[in-house]
């Protein structure tokens, strides 16, 4: 069985790699020129690193131990390798909807995993007697589900519509208002 610290280290692992994947896709979606999409995920990545903040201080704190955050990886590859050296304006339409669609994909599964990973990681906590802890990551159980309800609904939405990109763009003035705001309400932070 893992110790109380050795579980909070995989959970910080896994918050890294999330910083990554939000990193990831807000810089594809802005290379798509994609605004609302790209400002959704810098919101996530900033949220996420917050979360992940706050996991360290709790574990630093409370089980008096500093979590091992080494190991983290890009657990999915969300930029392909030829759009590093691609212009933005060589991608085309097709080109953008398969990629939306691919990422949205790729974001769900993450998302899945996630909360598979930490309703696990809760139950580790519960099996070592660690309650207060577990409580703790009962919260990023419901960040998560709440993120994945989300996600799976805005799937289904673009799903109906074919993943047209007419409907996609005429969205992303919204998103990256309510993202933007939502930047400057809940992680206090202007992003310029």
């Amino acid at each position: 069985m893992e110790s109380e610290i050795s579980i909070f280290s995989e959970i910080v692992v896994h918050q890294i790699e999330g910083v990554m994947i939000h990193d990831d896709i807000a810089n594809i979606m802005d290379f798509m020129g994609l605004r609302g999409f790209k400002r959704e995920h810098e919101y996530h990545a900033l949220k996420e690193f917050c979360e992940m903040r706050s996991v360290n201080r709790y574990a630093i704190n409370h089980v008096n131990y500093i979590p091992n955050g080494k190991g983290a990886n890009r657990p999915v590859t969300i930029i392909p390798e030829s759009w590093y050296n691609a212009s933005r304006f060589k991608v085309s339409e097709s080109e953008r909807k398969n990629k939306i669609k691919e990422v949205y994909d790729k974001w769900r599964e993450y998302e899945t995993q996630t909360k598979v990973f930490y309703q696990s990681k809760f139950e580790e906590l519960c099996e070592l007697g660690a309650i207060a802890s577990a409580n703790k990551i009962n919260c990023l159980i419901k960040d998560v589900d709440k993120e994945l309800k989300r996600v799976e609904r805005k799937m289904l939405e673009y799903d109906a519509v074919g993943w047209d990109m007419l409907y996609i763009v005429e969205q992303q003035e919204c998103i990256h208002d309510e993202y933007e705001q939502k930047t400057k309400d809940t992680i206090k932070i202007e992003m310029c």
